[in-house]
Parts: structure tokens; C-alpha cells; sequence
């Protein structure tokens, strides 16, 4: 019986399958790197009140290992021309990748609104994700808006095995110690600071292998 050798295996299977299939015949069996690691949030019990920004896992958004949660704004009674938010989470477990637009700053009393998205994947100097989310045009009679619904979608993809926070950072004092004012904030057409908004305490990204029964400890996040 001839022996056939590698090279000719691969010789007669390029000329017979299609990049797409062979590529695909290549990867079967691969279970390296972070394809076949799970990714959830899991959001700390809390109630949600009005002139409330909370954290809300998107299941429909959570395709493959990527994990999507929304940012959401519930019952805001005053106007809302944009929100500069800042959320910690751990780089060295995630990664922020994309983010899908919302539908809560796109109309106002005046209709429909046209809305930038400006998002920093790490602030460097801290591992906070910077979120800017506005309404575009001079303020000067726009109306702003409120109720509620979602400011925007973050989509994260794992790093590695373990547990990240994600919530709405807080700033530090001289000291470096946490203190209770928050680092985000929710807009009025005049640029003033909306006053009484309650931030949310978020949650974790739990990020394992399949069959994994860990309890999620993220690790303190520090400067």
C-alpha cells in the first residue's frame, strides 16, 4: 500500500474543498485560546427607582463568547442632552469591542434627534471605560430628553479566565480611597449637572470554562 504524506493531503485538499471549508476543516477540534470560554453578567440585587442609570444584561446582543449589557435610564423627569459616563472593569479578564446606539437620547419633544457616540476602550490611567453619549447641535432650544430607555449597548469579549467588575466608577481621594461621588453624570441642554441621579452598584463579568462552579471574586480595581 503507497503512503501518502502530509503534504500531499493538504495538496489534494486545497484543490478539492473551498478556502471557506477548509479553513473550517483546519479549526475543528480547537478548543485553545478564548473561543471556548463563557462569558456572563451577573448583576448585584438591587431596586430600581426613578431617576435611576442602571446596568442591564442584553441577552439578545450576547452572541457567541461576547457578553452585551445595556445602560438604562428609568423614569428621568429632568432633560437629558447627554451622559458622560465612567465604568470600571478589569482589562486583564475583558475587552470592550463595540457598542450599539440606544433610543433614549434619539427623540425629545422635538422628534427625532441626531446622537455621537464617543467611547474610550481604557482609560489608561485608571481601567475605566469613558462613555460619551450626546445629542448633536447647539443646545439653545433643544428640549432634551426624558422618561426612560437605553443610552447605549456595550459588547465585551473574555481575555482570560476570572471575574471583572462592572460598575459606575467612583472618584478617589487624595489617598487613593473610593469616596461616594460618582464620576458619571447625566447632562441638561444648558450644560449643567443633573442633581439626585442614582447610579447603579452594576455587577460582574464572569468569565470560565465551561462546567466551571467558581464563586465570581473580582479583584479590587486600583489606579
Amino acid at each position: 500500500m503507497a503512503v501518502v504524506s502530509r503534504e500531499q493531503v493538504y495538496k489534494y485538499l486545497l484543490r478539492v474543498l473551498t478556502p471557506f471549508s477548509f479553513a473550517i476543516l483546519l479549526g475543528c477540534g480547537s478548543s485553545s485560546g478564548t473561543s471556548a470560554l463563557m462569558t456572563h453578567f451577573e448583576p448585584l440585587p438591587h431596586t430600581v427607582t426613578a431617576n435611576h442609570v442602571d446596568i442591564v444584561p442584553n441577552i439578545d446582543q450576547s452572541i457567541g463568547n461576547r457578553v452585551a449589557v445595556d445602560i438604562r435610564v428609568n423614569q428621568i423627569s429632568e432633560p437629558v442632552f447627554n451622559a458622560a459616563l465612567d465604568l470600571a472593569y478589569d482589562p486583564n479578564i475583558i475587552r470592550f469591542v463595540y457598542h450599539i446606539p440606544g433610543n433614549f437620547l434619539e427623540f425629545d419633544s422635538n422628534g427625532p434627534q441626531n446622537v455621537s457616540y464617543e467611547i474610550n476602550p481604557q482609560d489608561t490611567a485608571t481601567n475605566d471605560l469613558v462613555v460619551g453619549v450626546s445629542q448633536t447641535g447647539s443646545n439653545a432650544g433643544n428640549p432634551g430628553s426624558t422618561g426612560s430607555g437605553t443610552l447605549v449597548t456595550l459588547v465585551f469579549e473574555p481575555v482570560n479566565n476570572g471575574c471583572s467588575v462592572l460598575n459606575f466608577a467612583k472618584l478617589k481621594d487624595q489617598n487613593g480611597n473610593v469616596t461616594t461621588t460618582e464620576k458619571s453624570a447625566l447632562v441638561r441642554p444648558d450644560g449643567s449637572v443633573i442633581n439626585g441621579i442614582l447610579f447603579s452598584q452594576g455587577g460582574h463579568i464572569r468569565v470560565r470554562q465551561e462546567g466551571e462552579t467558581e464563586a465570581c471574586i473580582p479583584k479590587p480595581q486600583t489606579p
